[in-house]
């Protein structure tokens, strides 16, 4: 598993719709298992942590209301305005690896990248940038620990960075930037709180930072070890978007959504009691998966919608596609 994780989950699948480990964890596996999970929230919650996650850990009714409101920022629009802004920092970011020789993508082009265009996506200066990475990493290894102590001391650390941010903005007019508008957003008639800013602004920086540099380092890696496909998607441009898209849906950054059963119930012919925790897997559970050899002939070849289970279930994110768009400029 550890050596080749997406190897071994596809052999599990094949022999076992859904699998529990020793925690109890039930990884739901077949393809329309994960639809039902994602499509009911009333027996599958969101509502996986104590800490508050917007909108990601809310069901609807509750969910629906924050994304309205936050829907917007990632509207057609305003990603083509910023498109131009995108490609500055991506030819910076590749001219500055170019650079070092030998590159370690992952630290040298694919994080600075992801960290450069999520602040400048916010308006924020990119003195930030470093603070932004190092808070990052601590995070990260907080998150490995399992120390809750340390995950909370971390997460409290990142509310006082997001309180200097909107210190800062106090009185300026929506139209300054991203992270000014946000803190115009209303819910329910209010504004949002301190918290919920924090966790928006953790959402859309550490979380969108670490799927872009994925994002990246799986394409990166798919070039790297399919020369003809480079070669061709050189001489034809105009299909990286088809590419982008379906690499990202076969090996995605994101592997599984977590959910939390709400009462007893049966997955793959075995029963889950009442708060057993779930994992959905959203990369690769199709029943058509292993039959293709060609990711452009297969995005041009089947029915999106029916197998790409995660942009489907209610609670997709915004900007679903904002890191596979960032992969093409």
């Amino acid at each position: 598993m550890q050596a080749d994780p997406r190897a071994a989950v596809d052999a599990l699948r094949e022999r076992c719709p859904v699998a529990f480990d020793r925690s109890g964890t039930a990884t739901v596996l077949r393809h329309a298992d994960v639809l039902r999970v994602l499509h009911d929230p009333a027996t599958f919650s969101s509502a996986v942590s104590a800490h508050p996650a917007v909108p990601n850990g809310y069901d609807p009714p509750r969910h629906t209301a924050y994304r309205r409101a936050l829907d917007p920022f990632f509207a057609p629009q305003r990603i083509r305005h910023f498109g131009p802004q995108c490609r500055r920092l991506a030819v910076r970011t590749v001219q500055e690896a170019l650079t070092l020789g030998d590159v370690d993508v992952g630290r040298e082009l694919a994080l600075p990248f992801a960290a450069r265009v999520q602040s400048a996506f916010l308006g924020w200066p990119e003195l930030i940038q470093d603070e932004l990475l190092d808070w990052l990493q601590r995070s990260h290894a907080a998150t490995r620990s399992g120390d809750r102590q340390q995950t909370a001391a971390v997460a409290r650390e990142f509310e006082a960075f997001v309180e200097r941010v909107r210190d800062a903005r106090t009185g300026a007019p929506p139209t300054q930037d991203i992270s000014t508008e946000l803190m115009h957003v209303q819910i329910d008639g209010r504004p949002l709180d301190l918290r919920e800013l924090s966790s928006v602004l953790r959402n859309w920086t550490v979380g969108e930072i670490g799927t872009i540099a994925a994002s990246v380092g799986i394409l990166l890696h798919w070039l790297a070890t399919e020369p003809d496909w480079q070669q061709r998607l050189r001489d034809e441009p105009t299909l990286l978007p088809a590419a982008i898209d379906e690499v990202l849906r076969r090996d995605g950054p994101l592997p599984a959504n977590r959910r939390v059963t709400t009462r007893a119930v049966e997955l793959g012919g075995r029963p889950c009691p009442p708060a057993r925790a779930c994992r959905s897997t959203g990369s690769r559970p199709t029943a058509t998966r292993g039959r293709w050899r060609s990711p452009i002939a297969c995005a041009w070849t089947v029915t999106r919608p029916s197998i790409c289970c995660m942009a489907r279930a209610s609670t997709c994110a915004p900007g679903r596609r904002w890191p596979g768009w960032n992969c093409a400029c």
